[in-house]
């Protein structure tokens, strides 16, 4: 087992927790830095078109970045089990567990922002008139397949328990009780 310092964080946590650091640093500067060059540098009318998709995407990649710094997710596998674990020594387990379930949110906003983006261009390519409904329309119809989805969290995770934290044990990961687990066969068996 790995030696813990007074905190309660392995030599490995910290390498795990440093390079999250830096990816949501980076996360969190670069799409503020792309909103700031579409809206005081933008001089080329076919960007200014494309404006308001640059600053949606720059968005999602921003709320998606403080969702995961929020919560430190490490995802573990074990043969019929998803177990994310929230790392983010800070923050409560219920606070991360809320935080985990907003950047699965955007997690699947991003992808759906991808049809979105050609439906968009679609429009501006071809000098159809386009409104914010162009974007807020499908958007819309994303963010609620999104927010159902994410709200089946709470009924296809599994609390943590004697035998996940014997399994996580086994595989050598400290958890603190400050996970959920996605278990198939739990899931199966209730149906």
């Amino acid at each position: 087992m790995p030696q813990a310092n007074a905190a309660g964080i392995t030599g490995a946590m910290q390498e795990h927790l440093v390079f999250e650091l830096g990816n949501c640093f980076f996360g969190a500067v670069l799409p503020l830095y792309v909103i700031f060059l579409v809206i005081t540098r933008t001089k080329d009318q076919g960007v200014k078109v494309y404006r308001k998709m640059l600053i949606t995407n720059a968005a999602i990649d921003l709320f998606y970045t403080l969702s995961t710094l929020m919560s430190f997710p490490t995802i573990v596998f074990s043969s019929t089990r998803l177990i994310p674990v929230m790392t983010n020594p800070l923050m409560p387990r219920e606070a991360s567990w809320f935080f985990f379930m907003i950047q699965t949110f955007f997690i699947y906003l991003s992808v759906m922002i991808l049809p979105i983006q050609f439906i968009y261009r679609y429009r501006v390519a071809s000098s159809k008139a386009h409104t914010i409904s162009t974007i807020v329309v499908p958007l819309a119809f994303a963010a609620v397949y999104n927010a159902a989805h994410t709200l089946l969290l709470l009924y296809t995770f599994q609390s943590p328990n004697e035998e996940y934290d014997r399994i996580l044990s086994d595989m050598g990961v400290e958890s603190g009780g400050k996970y959920v687990v996605g278990d198939v066969v739990s899931i199966a068996a209730s149906i």
